[in-house]
């Protein structure tokens, strides 16, 4: 028996199981095999989201630690449950500074943002565009420890710049519009905490980023625009759920370093995004560092750029990260 291909078949059947509508949506199982006893930990997407797992795993391995030195069990307190939570961003959205209103209000009004790509390069596929990029651990290490200190930028703001500039040089544009999608655990007022909360806070809104040749000035202007975003983009869902206000052809997911959460066995784990899933981003771009290197995925839902084009995006970012 092909040991590994069995392990694969049976957490991609429980993933398949997990149905929306009837429930239920956290499912595990324990695989014993001759050398490993493994837990496979099987939650839907709509009920967490990365930090969610951090918290989950770092929780799982304090209670095996004590567990193994005959100590009582005993897990840091959660902090705000996921409806206050709730009820405590609906208020903020009554209650938003002006200051802020007049940010996102601004911004809605931004004109040709999207990728101004050629004809040529608008070749319907049947299928979803795909290609994935990943770099050296070399590479990977300078990005994540070294790239921002000279500009004093956060990595997510490093490879924002990248994706600015990757568009500039494909287009020659001079800005380019890119939906983030952050954390959304932000302070909505003194008494919501949610650093030990299990959910999924995902805050997605739009930034519109010059599209510079230099590396540094590219590097400085992503930097500002991103510590310019009120209250860590919350806000914009609160004024515009559901109205297309702005829509960037670019959405950008960087989820950090995953090897925190656990998931470094050698085992597969099958299928985690159902075949029939669709988004509506045009361009979906998913980042990670797993197993010491940094890793991204791009996709294209929609019919709109050819495989054609994503690939050649794909080699320009990871250029202008190595830059």
């Amino acid at each position: 028996i092909d040991v590994k291909k069995k392990i694969e078949e049976e957490c991609d059947a429980i993933q398949r199981s997990i149905n929306l509508e009837k429930g239920t949506l956290v499912k595990e199982a324990i695989f014993k095999t001759e050398n490993d006893k493994l837990l496979m930990l099987c939650i839907h997407h709509l009920v967490v989201d990365g930090v969610s797992w951090r918290i989950i795993a770092e929780d799982f391995t304090t209670a095996m630690e004590q567990i193994n030195n005959n100590i009582e069990v005993k897990l840091p307190k959660k902090t705000v449950s996921y409806k206050e939570w709730a009820e405590a961003i609906n208020e903020y959205g009554t209650k938003m500074h002006e200051r802020e209103r007049n940010y996102w209000n601004a911004l809605i009004k931004k004109e040709n943002v999207n990728i101004q790509y050629k004809k040529t390069n608008r070749i319907a596929t049947e299928k979803n565009a795909y290609c994935e990029v990943s770099f050296s651990k070399e590479l990977t290490e300078k990005v994540m420890m070294k790239s921002g200190k000279a500009c004093g930028a956060k990595i997510n703001e490093v490879l924002l710049s990248a994706i600015a500039k990757a568009i500039g040089k494909i287009t020659g544009q001079k800005e380019v519009g890119i939906n983030i999608e952050g954390h959304g655990r932000e302070n909505l007022n003194d008494d919501i905490e949610t650093d030990r909360t299990v959910g999924w806070f995902t805050a997605i809104y739009p930034i519109v980023l010059p599209c510079v040749e230099d590396t540094r000035k590219s590097i400085i202007s992503a930097k500002e625009l991103m510590r310019s975003v009120p209250n860590g983009g919350v806000g914009y869902g609160c004024l515009f759920l559901g109205q297309k206000k702005i829509a960037p052809d670019i959405t950008f997911n960087y989820l950090g370093d995953m090897d925190e959460v656990g998931d470094n066995t050698t085992y597969d784990i099958g299928r985690e995004i159902a075949e029939e899933n669709r988004t509506n981003d045009k361009i979906l771009i998913n980042g990670m560092v797993k197993n010491k290197y940094l890793y991204f995925s791009f996709e294209c839902f929609e019919q709109n750029f050819s495989l054609e084009f994503i690939k050649e995006f794909a080699e320009r970012f990871k250029e202008s990260v190595e830059e």
